[in-house]
Protein backbone atom coordinates (compact mmCIF):
# COMPACT_ATOMS: atom_id res chain seq x y z
CA UNK A 1 0.00 0.00 0.00
CA UNK A 2 1.69 3.19 -1.13
CA UNK A 3 1.58 6.29 1.03
CA UNK A 4 3.74 8.79 2.88
CA UNK A 5 3.47 6.51 5.91
CA UNK A 6 4.86 3.34 4.29
CA UNK A 7 7.56 2.95 6.89
CA UNK A 8 4.93 2.82 9.64
CA UNK A 9 2.03 1.05 7.94
CA UNK A 10 1.22 -2.49 8.98
CA UNK A 11 -1.98 -3.35 7.14
CA UNK A 12 -2.23 -7.00 8.14
CA UNK A 13 -5.75 -8.29 8.68
CA UNK A 14 -5.03 -8.74 12.40
CA UNK A 15 -4.68 -4.97 12.81
CA UNK A 16 -8.00 -4.42 11.05
CA UNK A 17 -9.60 -6.97 13.35
CA UNK A 18 -8.20 -5.03 16.33
CA UNK A 19 -9.75 -1.86 14.89
CA UNK A 20 -13.05 -3.67 14.34
CA UNK A 21 -13.04 -4.87 17.95
CA UNK A 22 -13.08 -1.21 19.07
CA UNK A 23 -16.50 -0.81 17.47
CA UNK A 24 -20.02 -1.29 18.79
CA UNK A 25 -22.54 -3.78 17.45
CA UNK A 26 -25.15 -1.88 15.44
CA UNK A 27 -28.05 -3.98 16.74
CA UNK A 28 -27.05 -4.15 20.37
CA UNK A 29 -24.78 -1.35 21.57
CA UNK A 30 -25.83 1.87 19.87
CA UNK A 31 -28.80 4.13 19.38
CA UNK A 32 -29.13 3.73 15.61
CA UNK A 33 -29.38 6.40 12.96
CA UNK A 34 -32.65 5.31 11.35
CA UNK A 35 -31.76 5.66 7.68
CA UNK A 36 -31.46 3.31 4.73
CA UNK A 37 -27.91 2.26 5.53
CA UNK A 38 -28.80 1.22 9.07
CA UNK A 39 -32.12 -0.41 8.20
CA UNK A 40 -30.47 -2.63 5.60
CA UNK A 41 -27.27 -3.42 7.50
CA UNK A 42 -29.23 -4.28 10.65
CA UNK A 43 -30.72 -7.22 8.71
CA UNK A 44 -27.32 -8.91 8.43
CA UNK A 45 -26.70 -12.18 10.22
CA UNK A 46 -23.12 -11.13 10.93
CA UNK A 47 -21.67 -8.74 13.50
CA UNK A 48 -21.40 -5.32 11.85
CA UNK A 49 -19.74 -2.65 13.99
CA UNK A 50 -19.91 1.14 14.00
CA UNK A 51 -16.84 3.21 14.96
CA UNK A 52 -16.07 6.82 15.77
CA UNK A 53 -13.17 8.12 13.70
CA UNK A 54 -12.08 10.49 16.46
CA UNK A 55 -11.81 7.63 18.97
CA UNK A 56 -9.67 5.43 16.71
CA UNK A 57 -7.75 8.19 14.94
CA UNK A 58 -4.26 6.81 15.66
CA UNK A 59 -5.19 3.32 14.48
CA UNK A 60 -6.56 4.73 11.22
CA UNK A 61 -3.32 6.67 10.69
CA UNK A 62 -1.29 3.51 11.25
CA UNK A 63 -3.43 1.67 8.71
CA UNK A 64 -3.16 4.54 6.23
CA UNK A 65 -6.94 4.95 6.21
CA UNK A 66 -7.28 8.34 7.85
CA UNK A 67 -7.44 10.25 4.54
CA UNK A 68 -10.70 8.55 3.67
CA UNK A 69 -12.27 9.31 7.05
CA UNK A 70 -11.15 12.95 7.06
CA UNK A 71 -13.22 13.52 3.95
CA UNK A 72 -16.05 15.46 5.57
CA UNK A 73 -18.37 17.52 3.42
CA UNK A 74 -19.79 20.94 2.77
CA UNK A 75 -23.15 20.01 1.29
CA UNK A 76 -26.13 21.83 -0.13
CA UNK A 77 -29.40 21.46 1.77
CA UNK A 78 -31.91 20.89 -1.02
CA UNK A 79 -34.74 22.24 1.15
CA UNK A 80 -33.18 25.52 2.33
CA UNK A 81 -30.65 26.01 -0.47
CA UNK A 82 -27.89 26.70 2.09
CA UNK A 83 -24.48 25.06 2.38
CA UNK A 84 -23.70 23.28 5.66
CA UNK A 85 -20.65 21.44 6.96
CA UNK A 86 -21.41 17.79 7.77
CA UNK A 87 -18.96 15.39 9.39
CA UNK A 88 -20.11 12.70 6.99
CA UNK A 89 -17.24 10.29 7.60
CA UNK A 90 -16.76 10.61 11.37
CA UNK A 91 -18.89 7.56 12.09
CA UNK A 92 -18.46 4.52 9.90
CA UNK A 93 -19.45 0.89 9.66
CA UNK A 94 -17.01 -1.99 9.43
CA UNK A 95 -18.59 -4.96 7.68
CA UNK A 96 -16.55 -8.17 8.05
CA UNK A 97 -16.02 -10.27 4.94
CA UNK A 98 -15.82 -13.86 6.12
CA UNK A 99 -15.25 -17.34 4.77
CA UNK A 100 -17.88 -20.05 5.07
CA UNK A 101 -16.33 -21.05 8.41
CA UNK A 102 -16.28 -17.47 9.71
CA UNK A 103 -12.62 -16.49 9.25
CA UNK A 104 -12.39 -12.73 8.62
CA UNK A 105 -10.42 -12.05 5.42
CA UNK A 106 -11.40 -8.46 4.65
CA UNK A 107 -13.57 -5.56 5.78
CA UNK A 108 -15.84 -3.19 3.92
CA UNK A 109 -15.89 0.35 5.29
CA UNK A 110 -19.07 2.36 4.86
CA UNK A 111 -20.07 5.68 6.35
CA UNK A 112 -23.22 5.84 8.42
CA UNK A 113 -25.01 8.52 6.39
CA UNK A 114 -27.19 7.74 3.37
CA UNK A 115 -26.40 9.49 0.11
CA UNK A 116 -29.37 11.72 0.95
CA UNK A 117 -30.23 12.66 4.53
CA UNK A 118 -32.71 15.31 5.75
CA UNK A 119 -32.35 17.32 2.57
CA UNK A 120 -28.55 17.03 2.37
CA UNK A 121 -27.43 15.59 -0.95
CA UNK A 122 -24.08 13.76 -0.88
CA UNK A 123 -22.70 13.26 -4.36
CA UNK A 124 -21.34 9.79 -3.61
CA UNK A 125 -22.07 7.37 -0.78
CA UNK A 126 -18.54 6.02 -0.74
CA UNK A 127 -17.35 2.73 0.61
CA UNK A 128 -14.26 0.63 0.07
CA UNK A 129 -12.47 -2.44 1.37
CA UNK A 130 -9.22 -2.99 3.24
CA UNK A 131 -7.08 -3.40 0.14
CA UNK A 132 -8.75 -1.94 -2.96
CA UNK A 133 -7.90 -3.95 -6.08
CA UNK A 134 -6.26 -1.84 -8.78
CA UNK A 135 -5.14 -4.48 -11.27
CA UNK A 136 -6.50 -5.19 -14.72
CA UNK A 137 -10.30 -5.67 -14.63
CA UNK A 138 -10.37 -9.39 -15.49
CA UNK A 139 -7.79 -10.09 -12.77
CA UNK A 140 -9.66 -8.33 -9.99
CA UNK A 141 -10.28 -10.67 -7.09
CA UNK A 142 -11.87 -8.72 -4.24
CA UNK A 143 -13.23 -11.11 -1.66
CA UNK A 144 -16.91 -11.73 -2.22
CA UNK A 145 -19.23 -10.94 0.67
CA UNK A 146 -21.99 -13.33 1.78
CA UNK A 147 -20.42 -16.77 2.31
CA UNK A 148 -20.51 -16.91 6.10
CA UNK A 149 -23.38 -18.92 7.64
CA UNK A 150 -25.62 -19.02 4.56
CA UNK A 151 -23.31 -21.20 2.47
CA UNK A 152 -22.64 -23.82 5.14
CA UNK A 153 -25.23 -26.15 3.61
CA UNK A 154 -24.48 -25.36 -0.03
CA UNK A 155 -23.88 -28.44 -2.25
CA UNK A 156 -20.22 -27.98 -3.17
CA UNK A 157 -19.92 -31.45 -4.73
CA UNK A 158 -22.38 -30.99 -7.57
CA UNK A 159 -21.66 -27.95 -9.72
CA UNK A 160 -24.34 -28.70 -12.34
CA UNK A 161 -26.86 -29.83 -9.73
CA UNK A 162 -26.18 -27.07 -7.24
CA UNK A 163 -28.50 -24.16 -6.50
CA UNK A 164 -28.23 -20.90 -8.45
CA UNK A 165 -26.06 -18.18 -6.94
CA UNK A 166 -27.31 -14.61 -7.00
CA UNK A 167 -24.66 -11.98 -7.75
CA UNK A 168 -25.03 -8.30 -6.88
CA UNK A 169 -22.66 -5.36 -6.65
CA UNK A 170 -22.62 -4.17 -3.04
CA UNK A 171 -22.75 -5.67 0.44
CA UNK A 172 -25.94 -3.74 1.25
CA UNK A 173 -27.66 -5.31 -1.74
CA UNK A 174 -26.42 -8.72 -0.65
CA UNK A 175 -27.78 -8.31 2.88
CA UNK A 176 -31.13 -7.09 1.59
CA UNK A 177 -31.55 -9.95 -0.91
CA UNK A 178 -30.63 -12.61 1.66
CA UNK A 179 -34.00 -11.96 3.32
CA UNK A 180 -35.53 -13.86 0.38
CA UNK A 181 -32.81 -16.32 -0.72
CA UNK A 182 -29.64 -17.42 1.11
CA UNK A 183 -27.17 -17.97 -1.73
CA UNK A 184 -26.34 -14.35 -2.55
CA UNK A 185 -22.84 -12.92 -2.99
CA UNK A 186 -21.71 -9.36 -3.59
CA UNK A 187 -18.64 -8.79 -5.75
CA UNK A 188 -17.95 -5.39 -4.09
CA UNK A 189 -16.95 -3.77 -7.36
CA UNK A 190 -18.70 -2.98 -10.64
CA UNK A 191 -17.50 -6.05 -12.55
CA UNK A 192 -17.21 -9.75 -11.74
CA UNK A 193 -13.62 -10.06 -12.96
CA UNK A 194 -11.69 -13.13 -11.90
CA UNK A 195 -14.40 -14.08 -9.41
CA UNK A 196 -16.12 -15.73 -12.36
CA UNK A 197 -13.55 -18.52 -12.11
CA UNK A 198 -14.20 -18.94 -8.40
CA UNK A 199 -17.95 -19.16 -9.02
CA UNK A 200 -17.34 -21.76 -11.73
CA UNK A 201 -16.28 -24.16 -8.98
CA UNK A 202 -19.59 -23.70 -7.17
CA UNK A 203 -22.42 -23.58 -9.70
CA UNK A 204 -23.29 -23.22 -13.38
CA UNK A 205 -26.29 -20.97 -12.72
CA UNK A 206 -25.95 -17.25 -12.01
CA UNK A 207 -28.73 -14.72 -11.42
CA UNK A 208 -27.66 -11.07 -11.59
CA UNK A 209 -29.37 -8.29 -9.68
CA UNK A 210 -27.38 -5.39 -11.08
CA UNK A 211 -27.62 -1.70 -10.32
CA UNK A 212 -29.84 0.08 -12.82
CA UNK A 213 -27.45 2.96 -13.55
CA UNK A 214 -25.39 3.18 -16.72
CA UNK A 215 -22.34 1.50 -15.18
CA UNK A 216 -24.35 -1.39 -13.76
CA UNK A 217 -26.05 -2.02 -17.10
CA UNK A 218 -22.84 -1.84 -19.10
CA UNK A 219 -20.92 -4.11 -16.75
CA UNK A 220 -23.74 -6.67 -16.71
CA UNK A 221 -23.36 -7.26 -20.45
CA UNK A 222 -19.60 -7.67 -20.06
CA UNK A 223 -20.03 -10.07 -17.15
CA UNK A 224 -22.69 -12.07 -18.98
CA UNK A 225 -20.32 -12.51 -21.92
CA UNK A 226 -17.53 -13.75 -19.60
CA UNK A 227 -19.83 -16.13 -17.72
CA UNK A 228 -21.52 -17.60 -20.79
CA UNK A 229 -18.11 -18.36 -22.27
CA UNK A 230 -17.36 -20.27 -19.06
CA UNK A 231 -20.51 -22.37 -19.41
CA UNK A 232 -22.86 -20.56 -17.04
CA UNK A 233 -26.58 -20.09 -17.43
CA UNK A 234 -27.11 -16.38 -16.81
CA UNK A 235 -30.33 -14.53 -16.01
CA UNK A 236 -30.99 -11.02 -14.73
CA UNK A 237 -33.67 -9.66 -12.39
CA UNK A 238 -35.11 -6.40 -13.63
CA UNK A 239 -35.49 -3.55 -11.14
CA UNK A 240 -38.47 -1.21 -11.19
CA UNK A 241 -38.13 2.16 -12.88
CA UNK A 242 -36.49 4.65 -10.53
CA UNK A 243 -34.91 1.98 -8.30
CA UNK A 244 -31.12 2.35 -8.39
CA UNK A 245 -30.15 -0.89 -6.64
CA UNK A 246 -31.84 -3.80 -4.82
CA UNK A 247 -31.32 -2.37 -1.32
CA UNK A 248 -33.35 0.71 -2.30
CA UNK A 249 -36.53 -1.39 -2.17
CA UNK A 250 -36.45 -1.07 1.61
CA UNK A 251 -37.70 2.51 1.03
CA UNK A 252 -40.54 1.34 -1.24
CA UNK A 253 -42.66 -1.23 0.64
CA UNK A 254 -45.38 -0.89 -2.00
CA UNK A 255 -42.95 -2.35 -4.60
CA UNK A 256 -41.13 -4.80 -2.35
CA UNK A 257 -43.53 -7.75 -2.58
CA UNK A 258 -43.76 -7.69 -6.38
CA UNK A 259 -39.97 -7.44 -6.60
CA UNK A 260 -39.59 -10.41 -4.24
CA UNK A 261 -41.91 -12.52 -6.42
CA UNK A 262 -40.03 -11.52 -9.58
CA UNK A 263 -36.70 -12.23 -7.89
CA UNK A 264 -37.69 -15.73 -6.71
CA UNK A 265 -39.38 -16.52 -10.03
CA UNK A 266 -36.14 -15.72 -11.88
CA UNK A 267 -34.17 -18.00 -9.55
CA UNK A 268 -36.65 -20.82 -10.18
CA UNK A 269 -36.44 -20.21 -13.93
CA UNK A 270 -32.63 -20.46 -13.85
CA UNK A 271 -32.91 -24.01 -12.47
CA UNK A 272 -35.07 -25.34 -15.32
CA UNK A 273 -33.55 -23.65 -18.38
Amino acid sequence: MSSNYDVFVDDSIENYINLYNEGKNINRDIEPLQNENYRVLSLANTDIRVLDRDEVYEKLVRLDKIKFFLNDHVVRNTVTGKDTFVAGNRYFYMIPVQTVKGTIVDFIFRRTFDSQLNGFDFKKNRYHSVKPIKEDTIKRVPFMYGFYKDFENFDYDSRNGSKPIVVCEGSKDCIYLKQFYPYVLSINTSTIGFNAYILRNLTNKIVFVSDSDETGTKEFYKDRYILKNLGFRVLKVKLDKGIKDPASYINYPELEETFKKRFLKTIDKSEII
